[in-house]
């Protein structure tokens, strides 16, 4: 090691080893990277997959409190998300189809070379968005939408719609931030998008409204398939960020199975079931290749990776691989659990709301651990574990204490104290947002604030009109002359009753009855899911 290096490395708190190998570790990426992009270039895990059909369910219809959801808010919400509108990081209530214009952003808005595209019933019009390789499948897919509903619009998942810029869709997830080279422009928006967040709250809302349900599985079946068609793995901006992937993952499979109990119609049919078991399958191929990981130093985005694959391995099938990720998300989980948050309960990254999202993580993986059926629990305890081909890796020591842990809970078929104490900070986490939470039912916003989520139930906030929210809002600016005057529903990004709720789906104290009783459904969901404790998941 040169002086140079070495006066270089001193400048760093964080041990040189950790440094030293994370430098390393980058250099062997970079030079992989011509070979990963050639070989994504020439596969399609899409039509190359058979993974079986997702049959596992962790949540029961049945136990499900709807009480205290809004008819009219789930009314509105339901037609913006249909229409395809979405209001996400400040954006205002956008229409995200490929002619819309742009609000812009101080000053900053772009065209996007594909506004005025034909959406030709041959689908050649995906010939201009896709790579060549992944046209013939994708026109497949959309194919089936035209069946299912000849009127659908598809969504441009891959443009910033608060500026307008469009990240090329041809390329592939590594070359996705190198297009940033103007200003105003914000990768975030459309990964906001890509964690597909509304599809669980469109589920809420076709079991409240039943005089919709069919029209909402319709739109749930159009805007998957429009996804899978338009975002093959690896390719385009929805995939260079792990972090919404392992999000996306979970809430693909929060959403299916709520919409396959409430499907008495069979318009959840046998073929998009198996176009969608192969495309969760390569979001847990796609993340255990693609890790936030950095030896000794956590972060929301690796926890996120993390809880992503576990909801993949939970749901999919019993086999090697699916196994394997398990143990290794379940391990992780709680090494990251212990790493990311003190003692108190508060998170390391400085963050009030920053913790809500490593707090929901932990709270919902956590019930699915706990809520893992007997019969796949059998075929876990029988698994041979087969180490991955990079870090991290699996330490058997780790993974043989978990397993008695976890087999004592199943065999007492109590929760407390369950998986390595890791359920105690699942509770200061909550107690944390609990003891900052203000009269008003706000928290004190300390640190950043990007509205990061894990899931999106029930909707939580007021509605306003678009006059008070371009007063309110100083970058929406010119939304009244665009959009015209109408209901605007103002997410409270402040409040943190849902996660509490959640949480004390686990714990049933007293102290979070206001949070239960304000937000009823995420408290009985989370008890859904560890009821299952008992029972046998396939």
């Amino acid at each position: 090691m040169t002086k140079q290096f070495q006066l270089w490395l001193n400048k760093f708190d964080f041990p040189k080893i950790i440094l030293a190998k994370k430098i390393w570790r980058n250099i062997i990426e970079k030079r992989q990277q011509p070979a990963m992009i050639s070989a994504l270039l020439k596969s399609d895990l899409r039509s190359t997959l058979s993974e079986s059909i997702i049959t596992t369910s962790f949540i029961s219809l049945a136990d499900l409190d709807f009480s205290n959801l809004d008819i009219s808010t789930a009314n509105y919400l339901c037609q913006k998300y249909c229409t395809h509108h979405f209001d996400l990081l400040g954006s205002g209530w956008v229409s995200l189809n490929y002619n819309q214009k742009a609000l812009g952003v101080e000053g900053n808005v772009y065209e996007s070379s594909f506004s005025d595209i034909d959406f030709d019933f041959e689908n050649n019009w995906l010939a201009k968005v896709l790579p060549s390789f992944y046209v013939q499948e994708s026109k497949k897919l959309f194919d089936i939408i035209r069946k299912t509903n000849n009127a659908y619009n598809p969504i441009d998942w891959h443009r910033d719609f608060k500026s307008g810029f469009r990240f090329d869709s041809q390329q592939t997830h590594a070359t996705q931030y190198g297009q940033i080279k103007g200003e105003g422009i914000d990768i975030k928006v459309p990964w906001e998008l890509g964690r597909l967040q509304h599809l669980p709250q469109l589920a809420l809302f076709a079991a409240i409204l039943p005089d919709l349900k069919n029209t909402i599985i319709t739109e749930y079946v159009c805007q998957i398939y429009d996804f899978m068609a338009l975002n093959p793995a690896g390719i385009g901006v929805n995939w260079s960020c792990t972090m919404d992937v392992g999000i996306r993952a979970a809430n693909m499979l929060v959403a299916y199975d709520i919409f396959c109990q409430l499907d008495s119609g069979n318009l959840i049919d046998e073929t998009f079931k198996q176009h969608f078991a192969n495309y969760v399958y390569s979001h847990g191929y796609f993340i255990t290749n693609h890790l936030e990981y950095q030896e000794g130093m956590g972060s929301n985005h690796y926890l996120s990776n993390v809880a992503g694959l576990l909801f993949v391995a939970s749901y999919l099938k019993s086999n090697d691989v699916n196994d394997n990720w398990w143990w290794l998300s379940v391990q992780e989980l709680l090494f990251e659990t212990e790493k990311q948050f003190f003692s108190e309960g508060s998170n390391f990254e400085g963050s009030t709301s920053y913790h809500r999202l490593s707090g929901e993580l932990i709270t919902y993986c956590s019930a699915l651990i706990c809520g893992l059926g007997t019969l796949r629990w059998h075929q876990l305890q029988k698994h041979t574990q087969k180490q991955l081909q990079k870090e991290p890796f699996i330490n058997l020591k780790v993974l043989s204490n978990v397993k008695k842990e976890l087999d004592a809970l199943y065999k007492s078929g109590r929760v407390e104290g369950a998986i390595g104490g890791n359920l105690q900070m699942v509770y200061k986490a909550a107690m944390f947002s609990k003891n900052i939470t203000k009269h008003n039912g706000e928290i004190t916003q300390i640190g950043d604030n990007d509205s990061g989520r894990f899931f999106k139930f029930s909707p939580c906030g007021k509605m306003i009109s678009n006059h008070n929210a371009q007063e309110k809002y100083e970058n929406l600016k010119g939304y009244l002359t665009m959009y015209g005057n109408g209901d605007f529903w103002d997410e409270n990004n402040l409040n943190h009753q849902t996660y509490l709720s959640a949480t004390n789906g686990i714990f049933e104290q007293r102290i979070f009855d206001q949070s239960q009783n304000l937000f009823p459904f995420e408290n009985s969901l989370v008890k859904s899911i560890i009821s299952k404790n008992n029972q046998d998941a396939s």
